[in-house]
């Protein structure tokens, strides 16, 4: 079973981190500023995390995603991919470096499986020619985290910060559906004045959603220990046989 893992952390804090707009000031404002435009669409996402296609190298972000079915218990790990583009380059005055990046992961329920209990055909091998996905697709489940990666001239440490998550489930099949959503996300690892803890849990009435992290939240070291992301919950099921359902758990930390 998924972790539900108090994942988490937002905005920066304090003087210390001038990385968002709720602490930055004039005795630190950025001098240089590099953006660039965020791609969007969920099929060219999907294409590019297929192929792994990714701007942060320093780790390998793995989501995790698995199906329970209700009626057996049978418990099914999914195929998961995921893309992170670099959206931001901001130079400090104090010499320290932000950059903003937006990860997203995906997952893939194929409407035969909503009817299988001893096989499940997920998105198995992983290949480029899972590419090919609106042929066989059921219910595919996304999830974008925006987070902040800091470092400090002097200083051996980063610091990472949740900024902002969105994500949802596309129905591909009309003779299936989708309800009891909710989506906690937050962050946790050592800050600046100790051990941080924070996350929020949200129930979207649609079947996507969007929020931000409280600009309270303490950022944490980019640490081995430290957590940051989200975990979406679904349940999956046929419209004309609500009794084969599936609890679909799906986990996008980037650390």
């Amino acid at each position: 079973m998924i972790r539900k893992v108090s994942v988490l952390f937002g905005i920066l804090s304090l003087a210390l981190l001038m990385t968002t707009q709720v602490y930055a000031n004039e005795g630190n404002a950025p001098y240089s500023i590099i953006s660039k435009q965020e791609i969007t669409d969920k099929d060219a996402l999907f294409k590019r995390a297929v192929l792994g296609i990714t701007d942060f190298t320093e780790k390998t972000i793995v989501p995790k995603a698995q199906a329970t079915n209700e009626n057996t218990g049978k418990v099914r790990k999914l195929k998961t991919y995921s893309t992170t583009q670099l959206l931001k380059e901001a130079r400090y005055s104090d010499g320290s470096l932000t950059k903003t990046y937006a990860t997203t992961s995906f997952t893939v329920i194929k409407s035969k499986d909503l009817t299988t209990v001893n096989k499940f055909t997920i998105q198995s091998d992983g290949s480029k020619s899972d590419s090919k996905w609106d042929q066989t697709l059921g219910v595919r489940a996304y999830s974008t985290i925006y987070w902040n990666y800091t470092t400090y001239p002097g200083d051996s440490w980063t610091y990472v910060g949740l900024v902002e998550v969105s994500g949802g489930w596309t129905i591909y099949d009309n003779t299936e559906g989708v309800n009891n959503t909710s989506v906690l996300y937050g962050q946790a690892g050592i800050g600046h004045y100790g051990y941080v803890q924070v996350s929020m849990t949200h129930y979207p009435l649609y079947l996507d959603y969007d929020y931000f992290a409280p600009g309270s939240w303490e950022p944490v070291y980019n640490y081995s220990s430290s957590t940051i992301g989200s975990t979406s919950r679904a349940k999956v099921f046929e419209l004309t046989n609500p009794s084969s359902t599936w609890d679909l758990i799906f986990q996008n930390n980037i650390f």
